[in-house]
């Protein structure tokens, strides 16, 4: 089959496509013919080794030191289920599925092998292959992260970085959930966010974030730039600050500093079949809309990293795969 492969971090002229072994389907593993995946911001970052601060450690243990110990990248993908090894129940071929892999990777292939027990769910009929996978990497992180800071109707919500995979998916979660939205990104996406839910939107770099007098129930960060420090006096008493791409320090900072006054929502999200089902129902009813910013074939992942570390995207890169 044909796999994108990566042998250096960091390097774009390592992102070569090759020919490897087709994977083959053992006991409980389905075969998925894929179709589309994803270029996502942890793509980047865990091939750019550009991290949250106190991450690299880990990291070099998980994905290797000098050479990716799991070469081909990608964690989402849809396609369709060719092959299933014994004792499999959940699907059977033909079925039309969304798949998150995790820190396995791989999917930036033609075809992936994949335990039937991990976060794959039946693709909704009315989701293109492109819509759904576009969903799973910001959705999944919102929604779970959204959750835990149990929303209640009418609590007013403050998301920074609102036009990004997470940020989008964030305002139209905590619309659903009954909240008022203020979303902050730049002047040339506030009609955007006020389109998908937000009923104010301030400019990220014009100073008046810090300087308003509203206070918020729930302020999530997912630009990675705020703390309890610089956001504290936006919260209300009880207040939630979830911060999604927070460095250790950060983290540790902000739990100690946080005390009695608020709630620090912090540290890895589940992914799971029951939340990729709860993703996929919410979009099938509209709730949760794919916003995809470009597209390109399973040859021009170089390109697609390039421009997901350029942080100039709106919503998704999907990666369309197209077989002979």
């Amino acid at each position: 089959m044909k796999a994108i492969v990566c042998s250096r971090f960091g390097d774009a002229g390592a992102i070569e496509l090759r020919d490897v072994p087709d994977p083959v389907p053992r006991v409980k593993e389905v075969l998925i013919k894929i179709h589309a995946t994803t270029v996502t911001t942890g793509d980047w970052r865990i091939w750019s080794r550009t991290l949250p601060t106190g991450f690299h450690l880990l990291s070099y243990l998980i994905f290797g030191i000098r050479t990716p110990r799991h070469p081909i990248f990608g964690t989402d993908l849809a396609g369709e289920v060719v092959g299933v090894g014994s004792g499999v129940t959940r699907f059977n071929v033909g079925d039309q599925v969304v798949a998150v892999t995790g820190m396995g990777l791989g999917g930036h292939a033609e075809y992936i092998s994949l335990p039937e027990t991990g976060a794959i769910v039946k693709k909704p009929a009315g989701l293109s292959y492109d819509d759904a996978v576009s969903l799973c990497f910001g959705g999944l992180t919102a929604l779970d992260f959204l959750q835990r800071a149990g929303i209640k109707k009418g609590e007013r919500v403050l998301v920074n970085g609102a036009s990004g995979s997470v940020g989008i998916h964030a305002v139209e979660f905590a619309r659903h959930m009954g909240a008022v939205v203020t979303a902050v990104c730049s002047p040339s996406r506030h009609d955007f966010v006020l389109s998908i839910g937000a009923e104010a939107v301030l400019d990220y770099s014009g100073g008046n974030l810090f300087a308003q007098e509203t206070r918020y129930d729930v302020i999530m960060d997912c630009a990675g730039n705020l703390n309890f420090g610089n956001s504290k006096h936006l919260l209300k008493p009880g207040g939630r600050l979830i911060l999604i791409a927070a460095g250790i320090p950060q983290m540790l900072g902000t739990l100690k500093a946080i005390g009695g006054h608020c709630r620090a929502i912090v540290g890895p999200i589940k992914e799971s079949a029951e939340a990729m089902q709860k993703l996929m129902d919410l979009a099938a009813v509209g709730v949760l809309k794919p916003v995809i910013d470009r597209r390109w074939p399973l040859s021009g992942v170089s390109q697609a990293f390039m421009h997901v570390g350029s942080k100039q995207k709106q919503g998704n890169t999907v990666i369309q795969v197209v077989h002979a």
